[in-house]
Order: C-alpha cells, then sequence, then structure tokens
C-alpha cells in the first residue's frame, strides 16, 4: 500500500504587526486525532486527506499546526515545529509527502519559512522522494519552494472555499507521479506589484484573470494555472504577484500559459483601485433604507485579523459610538490586558478601563465604564465553511458591556470571519443591529444568513495604500513606484525527484548537460574555455543561474549553498534586497560618468568612519589595483623600490605582489632565506630582486630580512590571515617585530584587507593590532560589484593629490568609483553593524568548532582555521603557522579534492582548498548542513582519509 506523509504548517505573516505569534496561538494535533479531523475539516489537508484514503493510499500522520495571520511567529516556535514535522517525516518511511502550506508565514528570521521546511525535508528524505504542497492564494511563492517541492499549487477562490478542492487537487497530482502517468514541470512568473482592493475572486479584474486561466488550463491541456496574490503585507524580497503553470512534461505549455496570464495581470495593474465604501455610509445606508431588521455584518478592513493584524484597533467601533450612541453594536477587540481585569473581577462586576490598542501604535484605546456579562476560554470549533470543523485559539475572553456597545475581548486575535466565534459564549446576532467583524472577505460566507455583509473602508495595519507602508526587502514594485518594469519571461522548474527510477529514465548520465554544452561553447570562444583562472572545473565549470540568499542555482536546476561567495565578496549572499534596491534605483538615473557623484562620498565616509587609521582614501575597480597603487604610494613617498611580502600570501595580479603567490618545497628555498619565486613565465629578474619574501609568524626572520633590506624597502605588504597561507591570524609577537621594525627603519606598512575586511567592524589591521600606513579594500566593500580602494593617513594619502598640479602617483581609472558600485557598496555596509559581525562570529565559531569536533571523534587528522566568517579545513591533525606548514602534498591534496567532491554530492559548493566563508543570510539551518556534509564525507570516505596517516608517516 502506499505511504503518504501528511503535515500541514498554516500562518499568514504581517511584517508591520508588533504582535509576536507565539507557541500558543497555533492549535496543534498530531497523530491519529489529525486523521480525525480533517477527515471533517473544510480545509487545504481535510481535502487532501480524503481523497488519498479514497485512493486506497495509507496517510501516515504528522503534525498540524494552524494559526492566524499574524506578526512574525518566534523563532523557537517555528525551530520546534520544523524538528517535529521532519522527525515525523523521517519516522515515516513514507513515499511521498503531501504539505499544507499557507505559504506567507514570517519568522523573527526568516522570510521565506516554508522554502526553509521544504529544503529540510528534501535533505532528510532525499531526491527520490516527491513532496506535493497546496497553498492558500495569498502565498509568497518563492523560487526555493519550486524548486525544493515536485507540485506546488494554490487554492483559486477568494473567499477560500475551495480549500479542500485544492488539497484534492494536489494529491490527485502527487498519486499520478507516484503512479508513472505525469511528469510536472512548473513555469512561474513573478510581478513586481502589489495589489490590496478588487480582491474577491468573483468579481472585477481577478475574475477576468480566472476566467483566462480556466481558457488557457484547457486550451494546453494543463494540470494547473494558479494565480499567487501575495499579501501585501510581507515585506520579503521578491515578493509581489505570481503565476504558475504545470504541464505533464511540456515546457513549452507551461510557459506559454503562465506568460499568458502574467502578461495580463500586468496589463490590469490599475485596475486594482479600492472601491470600499467609509463605515458612515454604510450603516447610514443600512439605517436609512427600509429592509428586514437584520443585523447589518461589516467587516473592518483596516484591522483584519485574517490578513495579519493584531485585532485591536477600536476606531471603528468608537466611530459607530460617536455617531449613534443608541446603536446596538457588537464588535471583538485584541486586548488580554482587558481580558485579565475581567477575570480577577468575576461575572456581574464592572471596571472603568481602556479596551484595545495595545499593539497597533495608531490605535486609540476605548474608555468605558465595563460590565462582564460572560467569560471562556475562547476555544471553538469553527462552522465555516472557510476552516469548517478546525479548533480556533483566540486565548481566554470576556464579553464586556457599555451601554449598547458590547465587546467580546480575546487574549489573542481571534478567527471572528466565523459565527461561532461569537456563539460560543451565548451571544445571539438579533440582539445587535451592527455586528463588527475582524475580517474583509470570508466573515460573508458564514454570516451571510444572519444579515447583510459589507466591507468598510476603516484605517489600519490591513488596509493598503501607496506610501503606507516603509517596505525595506519588496521594492521595487507597483504601485509604490510607477516606473517599475515587470519581467514577464517564465522560469521553469523540474520535479526535484526526478532522481526517482521508477518515474523517469535515469538522468545520473544527463546531469549538468546544460553546464556541459555551456563549456563545449566557450572552449570555442576561450583560451581553456573560461574567462578566470579560479573557475573550478571537474572535468567542466557548473554554470550558474541565479543567486538568491545563501544558495546558487546552475543551469540545470540544481540548487547550491556558496560557501565560495564569489571568492569571499558576497557577505550577504546573493541579490541582497538593499543592494539590489540602490542599484535599481541607480540604473534609472545612469551607470557611469565622468564626473563624480554623492554617492561616492557616502560610501567613503563609511568607511573613514570605520577603520580608525583611514582618513582620506581613493576608490579603484579592483583589489588588484587597490594593492598596486598602495605600493605606488610607499615606493612614492620612501623613493625605495623593494617591497616586502609573506610567502604564499595572495595579493592580487601586479607583478611584484605575485612574486612567491604559490611556491612548493623544490624552490621556495631555505626557510631563514625564503626565495623569490616567480608566479609566471617570463617574470623579469629585475621584479623578483625586488621582493622580500618574509614567512609568516616566522618574528626573527621578518626582523633580520626587514633590518637587511631596510635601505631599499619601500614598504611590508601584509595580508593580516592570508588564505593561502593557511588562514590563520598573526601571532602577537610577529605583530610587535613587525610594527617596530618598520617603524624603525621607515618601512610603510600595507594592510591588505580585500579578503578579510570582513573579520570585523573596523576591519582585520585594527583586530589583530596592526598599525598599518595604508590600507587595500575591496570585495565586501562593493556590495557584489567591481570595486577596490587604498585608504590611509592623510599625509600618505597626499601622494594622490592632484589640486597642484601632477601628483606624485597619478591614479585614474574610467569605471572608478561609478556609482552602480558606490551604491551597492553603501547599501551592503549600512547592513553590517556590531550585531551583525557578532553573528556571524558566532556562527563560523560554531561551524569550525564542531567540525574540529567531528574529527576528533573519528581520529581523522583533520583541524580548522579561521576568524570570524571564514573558515579553512586542513587535512592536518594540528593549526599550521605559515605556508609551508598549510602546504598540501600530493596525497593530501587529492583527499581535499574528495572532500570538495563531497561537498558537491550534497548541493555545498566548498573551494577545492577548503578556504571558505558564510554570509548573513545563513543561520543554524546552514551550519547544520555544513557540518553534517563533513560528517558524512568522514563516514564516506574513511580508506582515503587513512592514507594522509600512511602519506605524513
Amino acid at each position: 500500500m502506499t505511504r503518504i506523509f501528511a503535515a500541514e504548517l498554516f500562518h499568514e505573516g504581517h511584517s508591520f504587526s508588533a504582535l509576536k505569534t507565539d507557541r500558543e496561538a497555533f492549535a496543534t494535533v498530531s497523530g491519529n486525532a489529525l486523521i480525525q479531523k480533517v477527515r471533517e475539516s473544510s480545509s487545504i489537508l481535510g481535502g487532501a486527506v480524503r481523497r488519498l484514503e479514497a485512493a486506497g493510499a495509507a496517510v501516515v500522520p504528522g503534525l498540524s499546526a494552524v494559526a492566524p495571520p499574524g506578526g512574525a511567529v518566534r523563532d523557537e516556535v517555528y525551530d520546534a515545529q520544523k524538528e517535529r514535522i521532519l522527525a515525523m517525516a523521517s519516522e515515516a518511511e513514507a513515499d511521498a509527502v503531501f504539505l499544507s502550506l499557507h505559504g506567507a508565514m514570517l519568522t523573527e528570521s526568516l522570510a521565506d519559512p516554508e522554502g526553509d521546511l521544504l529544503s529540510a525535508l528534501r535533505r532528510a528524505l532525499g531526491a527520490r522522494v516527491p513532496i506535493a504542497v497546496a497553498l492558500d492564494l495569498h502565498a509568497h511563492l518563492t523560487p526555493l519552494m519550486l524548486e525544493q517541492a515536485d507540485i506546488c499549487l494554490a487554492c483559486k477562490e477568494n473567499p477560500h472555499l475551495d480549500f479542500p478542492v485544492a488539497g484534492a487537487n494536489a494529491a490527485d497530482l502527487l498519486l499520478a507521479m507516484l503512479q508513472d502517468r505525469i511528469r510536472p514541470v512548473t513555469a512561474a512568473v513573478w510581478l513586481p506589484l502589489v495589489i490590496g482592493a478588487q480582491m474577491d475572486t468573483g468579481s472585477g479584474p481577478l475574475r477576468e484573470l480566472h476566467d483566462l486561466r480556466r481558457s488557457l488550463a484547457k486550451r494546453y491541456g494543463l494540470l494547473d494555472i494558479s494565480i499567487y496574490n501575495t499579501t501585501a503585507y510581507l515585506d520579503a524580497q521578491g515578493a509581489g504577484q505570481c503565476v504558475t503553470a504545470i504541464a505533464n512534461g511540456d515546457a513549452a505549455a507551461a510557459s506559454e500559459a503562465a506568460h499568458q496570464v502574467a502578461k495580463a495581470f500586468w496589463e490590469r495593474r490599475e485596475a486594482f483601485a479600492s472601491d470600499r465604501p467609509a463605515l458612515v455610509e454604510v450603516v447610514a445606508d443600512h439605517l436609512v433604507n427600509p429592509r428586514p431588521r437584520r443585523p447589518l455584518i461589516v467587516g473592518d478592513q483596516g484591522d483584519r485579523v485574517l490578513a495579519g493584524a493584531p485585532g485591536d484597533d477600536p476606531v471603528a467601533i468608537a466611530t459607530l459610538a460617536t455617531q449613534w450612541p443608541e446603536l446596538r453594536v457588537l464588535a471583538p477587540v485584541t486586548d488580554p490586558k482587558a481580558v485579565g481585569r475581567a477575570r480577577a473581577l468575576g461575572v456581574g462586576n464592572t471596571f472603568v478601563g481602556d479596551v484595545g490598542a495595545l499593539y497597533s501604535a495608531s490605535a486609540q484605546a476605548l474608555t468605558r465604564r465595563w460590565t462582564v456579562a460572560q467569560l471562556g476560554d475562547g476555544r471553538f470549533v469553527q462552522k465555516g465553511p472557510f476552516f469548517a470543523g478546525e479548533t480556533a485559539e483566540m486565548g481566554p475572553s470576556a464579553v464586556l458591556t457599555a451601554g449598547p456597545l458590547t465587546i467580546l475581548a480575546t487574549s489573542r486575535p481571534g478567527m471572528t470571519q466565523d459565527t461561532n466565534a461569537f456563539l460560543h459564549l451565548g451571544l445571539r446576532f438579533e440582539d445587535y443591529d451592527v455586528v463588527l467583524v475582524k475580517s474583509g472577505f470570508h466573515f460573508r460566507l458564514s454570516f451571510q444568513d444572519v444579515g447583510p455583509c459589507v466591507v468598510a473602508d476603516t484605517p489600519g495595519l490591513t488596509n493598503y495604500a501607496p506610501g503606507r507602508f516603509a517596505y525595506a526587502h519588496r521594492r521595487p514594485v507597483y504601485p509604490e513606484e510607477l516606473g517599475v518594469v515587470a519581467e514577464l519571461a517564465p522560469r521553469l522548474f523540474s520535479p526535484s525527484s526526478c532522481k526517482r527510477d521508477s518515474m523517469f529514465r535515469d538522468v545520473s548520465a544527463e546531469k549538468d548537460t546544460r553546464s556541459r554544452a555551456a563549456f563545449a561553447a566557450a572552449k570555442a570562444v576561450f583560451p581553456d574555455g573560461t574567462s578566470r583562472a579560479t573557475i573550478e572545473r571537474s572535468p567542466y565549470p557548473r554554470y550558474m543561474q541565479r543567486g538568491e540568499g545563501a544558495y546558487l542555482t546552475d543551469l540545470d536546476g540544481r540548487r547550491f549553498l556558496d560557501l565560495n561567495n564569489n571568492f569571499t565578496t558576497l557577505i550577504h549572499g546573493h541579490a541582497f534586497p538593499p543592494v539590489m534596491e540602490a542599484m535599481q534605483r541607480q540604473l534609472h538615473d545612469g551607470t557611469c560618468f565622468a564626473n563624480p557623484t554623492e554617492s561616492e562620498i557616502a560610501l567613503a565616509a563609511i568607511l573613514c568612519e570605520r577603520v580608525p587609521r583611514i582618513e582620506h582614501i581613493r576608490f579603484v575597480n579592483t583589489g588588484t589595483e587597490a594593492v598596486m597603487f598602495a605600493v605606488k604610494a610607499a615606493r612614492a613617498l620612501t623613493g625605495r623600490p623593494k617591497i616586502a611580502k609573506i610567502e604564499g600570501a595572495y595579493h592580487g595580479g601586479y607583478d611584484w605582489v605575485e612574486v612567491s603567490q604559490y611556491t612548493h618545497p623544490d624552490v621556495w628555498g631555505m626557510p631563514e632565506s625564503p626565495t623569490a619565486v616567480g608566479f609566471y613565465r617570463g617574470v623579469p629578474q629585475s621584479v623578483l630582486d625586488e621582493v622580500v619574501v618574509l614567512r609568516f609568524n616566522d618574528a626573527a626572520g621578518a626582523e633580520r630580512l626587514i633590518a637587511e633590506n631596510a635601505a631599499s624597502l619601500a614598504c611590508l605588504v601584509i595580508d593580516p590571515m592570508p588564505s593561502r597561507a593557511g588562514l590563520i591570524p598573526p601571532t602577537p609577537d610577529f605583530v610587535e617585530v613587525l610594527t617596530r621594525t618598520c617603524r624603525q627603519h621607515g618601512v610603510l606598512i600595507v594592510s591588505d584587507e580585500v579578503l578579510n575586511f570582513r573579520q570585523s567592524y573596523e576591519g582585520a589591521a585594527h583586530r589583530h593590532g596592526i598599525t598599518a600606513d595604508l590600507f587595500a579594500l575591496g570585495k565586501i566593500i562593493g556590495g557584489g560589484m567591481p570595486i577596490g580602494a587604498v585608504g590611509g593617513r592623510a599625509e600618505v594619502m597626499q601622494v594622490f593629490d592632484a589640486s597642484g598640479g601632477r601628483p606624485a602617483v597619478p591614479q585614474g581609472g574610467t569605471f572608478s568609483a561609478n556609482p552602480l558600485s558606490m551604491v551597492a557598496g553603501a547599501a551592503s555596509m549600512a547592513a553590517l553593524d556590531h550585531a551583525v559581525f557578532d553573528r556571524l562570529e558566532q556562527l563560523g565559531e560554531r561551524v569550525r568548532e564542531e567540525i574540529g569536533a567531528a574529527a576528533a571523534r573519528k581520529g581523522a587528522p583533520f583541524c580548522v582555521t579561521g576568524i570570524g566568517s571564514l573558515f579553512r579545513i586542513h587535512p592536518a591533525a594540528t593549526p599550521p603557522c605559515d605556508f609551508r606548514q598549510a602546504f598540501a602534498p600530493v596525497v593530501a591534496a587529492q583527499v581535499m579534492a574528495q572532500l570538495s567532491d563531497s561537498f558537491l554530492e550534497q548541493d555545498i559548493l566548498l573551494p577545492k582548498g577548503a578556504a571558505a566563508c558564510l554570509s548573513t543570510p545563513m543561520g543554524e539551518s546552514e551550519a547544520d548542513a555544513i557540518i553534517a556534509a563533513f560528517e558524512r564525507f568522514l563516514e564516506t570516505h574513511a580508506d582515503a582519509i587513512a592514507g594522509l596517516g600512511d602519506a605524513a608517516a
């Protein structure tokens, strides 16, 4: 019998709500109790379970956790739910997985927890287990979700009367996959568009779009087309409207349908204007026009709990009480403090106090003398039809009265779109003239037989208007920015479980086909098929299509955790929203000019403020240029030609600093006097003669060699923690000797922090006590754009001053200080405060410690070096102290290549030398994946690792 694991995690996030969602907000059930509940439920999971059981599948119950929409879920709550689902799924030994997810969940630290959950499930279950997901149509569907799940589809109606249908449809597709009847391929288009009105799918522009959806699905024989009207209150990268089309293997049909619907959607973007009447207008019309005396049911648009508001704003109640003092009004308000007072006093007692305005900053409390009329626990089963059969948790509740006004005060935001929210406490709707509910759509389904239903245009957290919400990550979107251009080209996603032999042919021989094809084409135009020597190939490079956060996706749709981050450049990972938004704004104004811009002043100010010894700065295009101009400045100031550098250290592509960048035992010379080794064939002997090579952390040797060459030595170029020399910090005595000796002989110190500026807020030299005269910066200061900078003390930087004529060191560059790099750099650096560096430090320390501990447990000869967000794994039991000790002989190099390949098999990009870096989007789950990948390598490569000991012996 086919076994299907089924679980549910349902919460819609509101980025601007101050009320966090805690554990008590979730109604949770698991095991057999879950099956019993959903068999009678009108939820997505209920529809799926009934369909799966009808088809003869055995449903293995997991966890169902459902909470009302609201502010971010607390991290510890989500983590616990995620771990429970992972543990249950791992124990289920199921053939497939069905998940009911809202799709717009938000946690304190994650903007895409559903994507995170799916990624974790995929890692736990492997690529062969199909996963189907059914979502709320207000979901924020992300590329990550589509990459990790085989099927993602949404309900089609708002109000969501078709939740069970969506669950059943996704279950049908999952069964069809298991029976080898379909090979789903999904095309997706994301639109930079926010809509906050005209969201009823039965009328207006959405009805037109859904008519088109149905027509195209029929024309192309598609499995599904979904239109995602992502909530306007989620401030997340890429959040907008989305269209997906799922075809049975026909990517062209899916793409064409998704494109047509998305194009029609974008063309109708101006049609989504508000048409809701004002509250006073609604009630006045009801009171004036003769009609059956039934209560008017008013949806409070601005304080909708089902859109994530706290439900604590009593502005609509106050308006009614002021305009019509005798009107009998029943209304809910979230106020745990008022509930607490009522419970302490008991039924029949009174108190004077405020109700409401605990969480919404703009709200004003309602002050009255209240009588406690009823108390309850706030737990009820919803009548529906929306969420019929689902338990709702409003927390301890109290019915408070003040004249004709009745308040249902709840401890947590209540699902008052359902009549049972009121009826379970004995309230009768016929006793009131107006019933106010914290809902804008779904209340109509439950209240249509109680009285006429209308939505009023009230202020609050769930009434979108352009400019009302300060989006930090969601921009640029229409209508916040009217000139936004939509990209209507679909992106294709194939099943993550395509490796299942029973479903498709063996694709192991066909993997990376697009990367192979790209490499073949590249070899026709590049000398070796690549445009830089640092590209890794085994046997061909992996060509990337896009990056997002901590992850990269290649041309074949495979997704990787990126530990390279473009050679440590991307400290915020890929497509960091503040950087992308800053660049989008700048693109509209131009890309480069022969004149300066204010953006260069802004970035320079940030860097001068951070590094105590940088008073003036100049921008260039690369780290290589930064080092080159620093060396030129030192030569101009001292009149001396030579430089000193560390053996094995990388400083870019300038002839002198390339010396002994790569060397090996046959040529590196005696320890006390390292040989200057050329990096490329044909290096002039004069270049080699002008470089003094020092060993890292050899204080005595450095002191002697600097003194011997002092008369002709312009500067010492030092990377405070050279990655190619072991990624180890300098010892205090080494720093002291270098500083003292250089000062004694007038040798300038150039701190090359192109890579290591990411060590701390003030950079690496400050961290290690190196008092440099000049600094070379790059990589992270450009936010992913080409950049370099040379800076230092004002008197040193005077060599670049052209105000009095030709400077001592002329420095230019067509693209130096171009505004795109400047704004990207400023956005990147502004997001790097002390707290961010502290978090990266803690995460990096955990990775280093646990990899080292894993090696120790296995008795494997590995150690880990690094600081902050940087780490390097060494094939030796003890850390090296210089390049020679870090040098990997043939056997060790082979094992390290196997380590990199092993990580690659586990979808992690680890550079061949195992020198890696973390980025700010990474969290504990990424650290877990890195540590688990290393532990797996130890398990699967025990024989090769044993060879390390043999070679050492």
